[in-house]
């Protein structure tokens, strides 16, 4: 039977993979980030309650129901930005660890003449070991900023079509202009990066190669 399913390219089999072994603290920071987007998108709307049942009332104690909920939503807002941030900390930290015990079993198992045919400088190794692993822990870091993305449209784009339909209208005239820019700017930053992290392993190399010949020299001095 012929399959016409296109194998994964081997960065995106990394990056699942990576991502599978830290997906515990990974789900935890998800939930404790909708947590804290819900509080958060919560007590904007309980201050309006508030100050509306003030004014109806005529007095600041029919305002205190609401009040009390506002403080504590504030309370609950926190705590999950604490939650968020923690475990994807610890998400992104397992992660790093994993990729630089394997990057580094991989170092001691082949010799260094071996090393060097393959990698062609050891700075590759220095930016392997460095850039490459924080711009996967980057990543992975920053998903969950996707679940209060979607949890804010969620939220935010039923509130401002009731509120005027015409201001619907003008935060989405937003959105090709935010596309265009996510579309020039990445790559061209992207290949800025990649001259930058050559150029950085390059003067790793030499670096490297000056250090190991400075025994050598102050023998022959």
């Amino acid at each position: 039977m012929i399959s016409f399913h296109r194998p994964a390219d081997p960065s995106t089999r990394l990056l699942r993979r990576t991502l599978r072994q830290v997906r515990g603290p990974f789900l935890r920071s998800v939930g404790w980030a909708a947590v804290r987007q819900c509080a958060f998108l919560a007590m904007p709307w309980l201050l309006g309650r508030a100050v509306d049942a003030g004014v109806r009332s005529g007095s600041p104690v029919g305002a205190l129901p609401y009040v009390a909920a506002f403080l504590a939503a504030a309370c609950v807002e926190y705590a999950g930005m604490r939650g968020w941030q923690l475990w994807a900390t610890l998400a992104d930290n397992q992660a790093g660890t994993r990729l630089r015990t394997r990057l580094l079993s991989a170092v001691l198992a082949v010799d260094s003449d071996t090393l060097q045919r393959r990698t062609g400088t050891s700075g590759d190794l220095t930016t392997r070991a460095t850039r490459d692993v924080d711009t996967v822990l980057v990543w992975i870091h920053g998903l969950t900023t996707w679940v209060v993305i979607g949890l804010t449209a969620l939220v935010l784009v039923p509130a401002i079509g009731g509120l005027d339909p015409l201001l619907l209208l003008v935060a989405a005239a937003t959105v090709p202009v935010l596309l265009v820019l996510n579309r020039v700017f990445p790559p061209l930053f992207g290949r800025r990066a990649e001259l930058l992290a050559d150029a950085h392993g390059a003067r790793s190399a030499a670096v490297a190669e000056l250090l190991g010949a400075l025994l050598p020299l102050r023998g022959v001095g």
